[in-house]
């Protein structure tokens, strides 16, 4: 049975509340950029008043940590679930959500971009981006382990030229009119497979 708003727990009210500062913060990274988005411009967007932002989030940091250990979540757990049945239609499926996710458009990228720029400065942000960047690392150390690695190369090469291949593409595809992620993403299957030691594939 669906919940009402009357019938949800404090703490589920208090994390609805949370999602909605969230996506206010990323509505405001998109028109002005995180330095120039202040509390009072995200709790406009969020339509409450910065006081009750604050009784939430300490600061326009804490919102951003809340922001990116959620996205980071939401971005694992979505790839967990690719089935894997088998190694070719795992792959042809997860550079499609890649190439396909509103989370990583080129407006996705974009805000995706300027967190990591704040996180050069900012511990709490580094060490989640780490700890994500470890986490998709070994998705790809487990996609060569069972689709087998090309001769000479050793899974854990093959599993950061793969991670490498993935964020450099997409984060390229932001910035250039004429790289379109579709186009990043036959790119990225084809080298997967030649990394993989399989045979080409027309695209």
């Amino acid at each position: 049975m669906r919940t009402t708003l009357n019938q949800r727990t404090p703490n589920r009210a208090g994390e609805d509340r949370r999602e909605r500062i969230v996506a206010a913060l990323d509505a405001c990274i998109r028109k002005t950029g995180f330095a120039g988005s202040s509390l009072t411009d995200i709790a406009a967007e969020a339509g409450i008043t910065p006081s009750h932002v604050r009784y939430y989030f300490e600061s326009k940091e804490d919102i951003l940590e809340y922001y990116l250990s959620s996205l980071s979540a939401e971005i694992l757990a979505e790839i967990g679930a690719i089935p894997r049945d088998d190694p070719e239609r795992w792959l042809e499926d997860f550079s499609r959500y890649f190439s396909s996710n509103p989370k990583v458009s080129s407006t996705g990228i974009g805000v995706l971009m300027e967190i990591f720029g704040v996180s050069v400065h900012h511990p709490k942000l580094a060490a989640i981006k780490r700890g994500h960047d470890v986490q998709i690392r070994n998705v790809f150390r487990e996609f060569f382990v069972w689709a087998g690695v090309a001769e000479g190369l050793t899974v854990e090469d093959a599993a950061y030229t793969g991670w490498a291949l993935d964020s450099g593409m997409k984060f390229n595809a932001a910035f250039q009119a004429d790289f379109s992620l579709e186009r990043a993403g036959q790119i990225f299957r084809r080298e997967m497979r030649r990394l993989a030691g399989w045979p080409p594939k027309p695209e």
